[in-house]
């Protein structure tokens, strides 16, 4: 019989927000937050494996995805739209206005935006208009979750041409590497030290 002690609370916390953080992928798709990794090694595993994210990180992905989940009054909250096999899930959107809000948490405020989640906003864009919907204004929310603080930057997009380009490119590459089941080369990144793939990727 298990033991119940304070170890298993702590487990059974942490399977269940691992579980709930992953729970609105689909294996059959291509995901747009696949392809704003630097690393797509990162992104063929989490098509293959459930991530084992440390508690730390799991706890903070957890909350961000639990305020993704605030609405903020728009048409559509976590609005879904696909192209080609890429689906993504804009968090704020709304047709009327062409209007698009990307949320995200942080514990420090940026002086500007992430690289990764201007090309997130840069391929909704891409998959909205490729749906033929409306778009004229994106944002990103930075909600300082350690300071009580937010920052709103606005994106002006690339040209779409280019914006397909790369994102069909990545996308065709990492379902290569899914069919032939085989995981992508490693790139090393600031990211790695926090990866729940670290042991799986140096040992495939």
């Amino acid at each position: 019989m298990r033991r119940i002690d304070e170890y298993f609370v702590e487990q059974l916390f942490h399977d269940a927000i691992c579980k709930y953080i992953s729970q609105r992928r689909k294996p059959d798709k291509i995901h747009v937050t696949d392809l704003v990794h630097e690393c797509l090694r990162f992104s063929y595993f989490l098509h293959k494996e459930l991530p084992k994210w440390k508690m730390s990180e799991a706890i903070s992905l957890w909350i961000g995805q639990v305020i993704h989940e605030f609405k903020l009054g728009l048409k559509y909250h976590e609005f879904e739209v696909e192209w080609n096999g890429i689906v993504g899930y804009v968090d704020e959107y709304d047709p009327d206005l062409g209007l698009v809000i990307e949320k995200k948490t942080c514990k420090e405020l940026p002086r500007a935006p992430y690289e990764q989640h201007v090309k997130q906003v840069e391929y909704y864009y891409y998959l909205l208009k490729k749906n033929n919907y409306k778009v004229n204004d994106i944002f990103i929310l930075y909600i300082d979750v350690a300071n009580n603080d937010i920052r709103v930057f606005r994106v002006i997009p690339r040209d779409l041409l280019i914006i397909e380009k790369e994102i069909l490119e990545k996308a065709n590459l990492l379902k290569s590497f899914l069919e032939a089941n085989t995981p992508p080369p490693p790139i090393a990144t600031r990211f790695c030290r926090v990866c729940p793939f670290y042991v799986l990727c140096h040992i495939s």
